[in-house]
């Protein structure tokens, strides 16, 4: 922690107020507004929680505007994995900026490389795309990922041919 404290100082930080956004209402993100918040504070920064119901995050997530004018800086949210595992449906690796994903990230080199990823002929190429876009990610930090779920599923005994998976599908299943 005294680290970190050390580099949040040298990197300029001006006490400006950082709005993170939590809804109440999803019990899978709520604590890590909470946590989130408390961490930041105890690092220094000056944070601002706005605990509020789903709905809200999303509309105020949307705003584009600065934190002091109703932005915000900071919310969280999940992603079903097949979602995040490809440059063609990864939303928070674009770079598109203001016609992205909330947060706006904006990085023509990502974007360029996302590009040659869409274009590349053969798996090969691909992963050498992604090998470099991952490096990209790594340098420009368009999102910072804190962990995995796993959101436990049952089915009734009288349903078959459950297809596994990290979303529900509805095809293939039958009533025994």
């Amino acid at each position: 922690m005294d680290r970190a404290r050390a580099l949040l100082k040298e990197s300029g930080y001006d006490g400006r107020k950082v709005v993170i956004i939590s809804p109440t209402d999803m019990p899978f993100l709520a604590p890590l507004g909470d946590m989130t918040a408390d961490l930041l504070k105890r690092l220094g920064m000056n944070v601002e929680l706005v605990a509020t119901d789903w709905g809200t995050v999303l509309a105020r997530r949307a705003s584009q505007k600065p934190p002091e004018e109703g932005g915000w800086n900071i919310f969280h949210t999940t992603a079903v994995a097949p979602e995040f595992m490809s440059p063609a449906s990864h939303l928070a690796l674009r770079g598109n900026g203001r016609a992205g994903w909330p947060g706006w990230f904006t990085d023509p080199k990502l974007e360029d490389l996302r590009n040659t990823w869409l274009r590349a002929d053969g798996e090969a190429a691909q992963k050498a795309v992604a090998a470099e876009m991952e490096r990209e990610a790594f340098q420009s930090v368009p999102y910072v990922p804190i962990g995995t779920i796993q959101q436990p599923t049952a089915y009734r005994n009288s349903l078959k041919d459950v297809l596994p998976g990290t979303a529900p599908v509805f095809w293939n299943v039958r009533k025994a």
